[in-house]
C-alpha cells in the first residue's frame, strides 16, 4: 500500500487500518501525524472520545513494539483527561518498565506517573520523581517534577502508632 493510500485512510478517520496497515513504524518509532491530531482532538474534548480510545486500544494490540509505548502514553494521557486516575497511573507505569529504552517518552511517563502516585501519597513518586531529575536533566517534565511540590517519601505523614 502506497503511502498516500495510507495518509487517505487516516485522514477519513480509519485510524486502526492505516495504523494496522503500516509495514514499519514511522521513522523515530512515533506515531504518525494523523494520529497526532486525532489524539490531540480527543485531549481538548476531556479525553472523553470513547472512538479514540478504542481506537488506541486496538491500536495497542496490533501496532509495532517502536510505538506501542507512545500508544500506552497516549492513551494514559486520555484516561487522566477523563479523570480516571486508576487507569492512567497504569498505563503510565507500562511505559516506564516495559519501554524503558525509548527514551523519547519515558520524561513524561515518569512525571505522570510520579504526581499520581503523589496525589495518593504513595511513595514511589518520590523515586520516580528522583529518576526523572536524575536522567534527564533539563528535560521539561524534569523541571516540572523539581518544581512540583513534594507530596510522597518522608513528607507523607507516618501511620499512628497503635498503643497497647
Amino acid at each position: 500500500m502506497s503511502n498516500m493510500k495510507k495518509m487517505i485512510l487516516a485522514g477519513f478517520g480509519m485510524l486502526v487500518s492505516a495504523v494496522t496497515s503500516f509495514s514499519a513504524p514511522p521513522s523515530g518509532g512515533g506515531v504518525s501525524a494523523e494520529f497526532q491530531a486525532l489524539y490531540q482532538r480527543a485531549l481538548s474534548t476531556g479525553g472523553t472520545n470513547e472512538t479514540v480510545r478504542k481506537q488506541l486500544d486496538v491500536a495497542i494490540g496490533k501496532g509495532a513494539q517502536e510505538m506501542v509505548g507512545q500508544l500506552y502514553l497516549m492513551r494514559g494521557n486520555l484516561f487522566l483527561k477523563a479523570g480516571d486516575e486508576e487507569a492512567a497511573l497504569s498505563d503510565f507505569l507500562k511505559v516506564t518498565t516495559l519501554f524503558q529504552k525509548n527514551k523519547a517518552i519515558q520524561p513524561e511517563a515518569l512525571f505522570q506517573a510520579a504526581m499520581l502516585l503523589d496525589n495518593a501519597r504513595d511513595p514511589r513518586g518520590a523515586d520516580l520523581r528522583k529518576n526523572l531529575i536524575r536522567d534527564y536533566p533539563g528535560n521539561e517534565f524534569a523541571l516540572k517534577a523539581a518544581a512540583a511540590p513534594k507530596l510522597s517519601g518522608s513528607s507523607v505523614a507516618p501511620a499512628p502508632v497503635k498503643k497497647p
